[in-house]
């Protein structure tokens, strides 16, 4: 939660004071106050706070590409954002960010406020933020593999996202941020055939691996056709995530990169 921050530092941006944070230095518990402040201010889940369970930090998943259109409407009424494309291959995954503040006892406290969406990139998704996002800032940063993964599964918070005033975060370090709306790849997962996601993951996984590994410069456009091909060959053979044949699936790569 601190992500190479020290603690006194984290707590003063929360608006708690130096004896509460003593307190938590000594095993207390944050009272509901400062786990809202935390919530608001990082992003983080109230649940993992308190029980360990679940992912460290919030995300919204999606099992239709309805039910994320219709969040994503509800987000843009209060447009303008900061809109990053931060996976767009079988899944989607979005970080809307804007300045906000929320209140602390008596403090207005300066935030990001941050939504992490995810959901199968489907023709319908493409189609709407192809469409709707005109007076919203979109980039497409260039990030790991890890990075990532560790934002779709709700591992980063909005610190190690965005930062402060001193530091920036994985998002908003313009030198790996372009902004892009046209290249936006073309979606890899049909309505009539919404991706199991383990699998999904698994053959992407696969995919860039081989692709790393042959060292091919492959454009976007390939490269989603090529996991499409690979995840419905999958699908046919009726392999799972840990049962993938991955003889196959590189054997597709080959043929479609030669």
């Amino acid at each position: 939660m601190l992500a190479n921050r020290k603690i006194y530092t984290w707590g003063k941006a929360l608006g708690v004071s130096s004896g509460a944070v003593d307190k938590l230095l000594k095993g207390a518990v944050p009272g509901i106050d400062i786990q809202l402040s935390m919530q608001h201010k990082e992003n983080c889940n109230l649940t993992f706070l308190n029980t360990g369970k679940g992912k460290p930090f919030n995300v919204n998943n999606f099992s239709s590409s309805r039910g994320m259109i219709d969040h994503m409407a509800e987000l843009l009424i209060n447009a303008p954002w900061n809109i990053y494309i931060v996976r767009a291959d079988s899944l989607l995954t979005l970080v809307f960010q804007q300045p906000g503040q929320y209140e602390y006892k008596t403090k207005l406290i300066d935030h990001d406020v941050c939504e992490v969406l995810v959901g199968q990139y489907t023709e319908t998704v493409h189609k709407y933020l192809s469409t709707k996002l005109e007076f919203n800032k979109v980039y497409f940063p260039r990030l790991s593999e890890v990075v990532v993964e560790q934002i779709t599964e709700g591992y980063l918070g909005t610190y190690a996202l965005f930062g402060d005033a001193k530091t920036s975060g994985y998002l908003n370090h313009l030198s790996h941020t372009i902004p892009v709306l046209d290249e936006l790849p073309p979606a890899t997962v049909s309505e009539q055939n919404t991706a199991d996601s383990h699998l999904m993951r698994a053959v992407v996984r696969l995919i860039e691996q081989s692709i790393v590994e042959g060292k091919a410069e492959v454009s976007v456009e390939t490269k989603a056709n090529i996991i499409t091909a690979s995840y419905n060959y999958a699908v046919k053979s009726g392999a799972k995530a840990n049962t993938l044949d991955s003889q196959g699936i590189l054997a597709i790569v080959d043929a479609m990169l030669e």
